[in-house]
């Protein structure tokens, strides 16, 4: 995704308006009304989530920082939204305008010219193989970060807000009540979840470094306790099946 979109979109409209239907971008059930209003079992609907935790970046995060950078910039224009048939038919200019800046760049550079590489020192046998291994890693990732990522403001236990915060102070709540941290503590822990481990602190300090998140994580946790704040903090796993049953409809 372009930087600038991705600017907009996270640091932008998903962390001053977070948890806000209409505002916030990356709201779970906002995002997922198509799945979540089918008649289809739960159990279907959980399967059918985690299929697109494989394809999600390509499918979802890519345009989606794109479409709301467009809205932005075209304000007396209709605005897009991920569902639009103009942003997956190519007789539609926006399709192309995703392709060229989000699809065609990584394509090429992840998959297509290291395979060239490959193909042109060690032959096709070789090249087969890193093109297999590069799709079947980027389907890990995707599924694996769909849930670290996904997992961090889902759930019947994180608030849902209204309107702008009427106070500094309301607006550092809300990204309290409104974000979840997984177990925290040891580098292992940090390095396997991305730090998003630490998803509170980083909604309240989105500058800090990352090392300085474990510093800080019980202390703010001890804050919270203090002031009878909600602190949710579970395992990733945990979190992880509060947001399928968020994306399935059973909540």
């Amino acid at each position: 995704m372009p930087p600038d979109a991705w600017a907009y979109e996270h640091n932008g409209l998903h962390h001053y308006q977070l948890n806000q239907p209409g505002g916030d971008p990356d709201l779970v059930e906002g995002k997922t009304t198509w799945l979540r209003s089918t008649n289809y079992p739960k159990p279907v609907k959980v399967i059918l989530a985690i299929l697109g935790g494989c394809f999600w970046k390509p499918m979802y995060y890519g345009p989606n920082t794109l479409i709301e950078l467009w809205n932005s910039q075209r304000p007396d224009q209709p605005a897009l939204s991920i569902e639009s048939d103009q942003i997956w038919r190519p007789w539609h200019k926006p399709f192309w305008s995703v392709l060229r800046q989000a699809w065609l760049p990584y394509t090429i550079g992840h998959f297509v010219v290291p395979t060239l590489v490959v193909y042109s020192i060690w032959g096709s046998t070789a090249s087969l193989g890193l093109i297999i291994n590069l799709i079947a890693a980027e389907l890990l990732t995707n599924i694996y970060s769909f849930f670290v990522i996904v997992s961090n403001h889902s759930g019947v236990d994180l608030y849902r807000f209204e309107g702008k915060p009427r106070s500094k102070g309301e607006f550092y709540w809300r990204q309290i009540t409104g974000s979840c941290n997984y177990h925290t503590g040891t580098w292992a822990l940090d390095f396997t979840q991305g730090w998003l481990n630490y998803q509170i602190e980083h909604h309240v300090w989105p500058r800090m470094t990352l090392s300085q998140y474990r510093w800080v994580q019980p202390r703010v946790k001890a804050l919270c306790k203090e002031w009878n704040i909600p602190y949710v903090q579970a395992s990733l796993w945990t979190r992880s099946v509060a947001m399928l049953k968020v994306v399935s409809g059973q909540y």
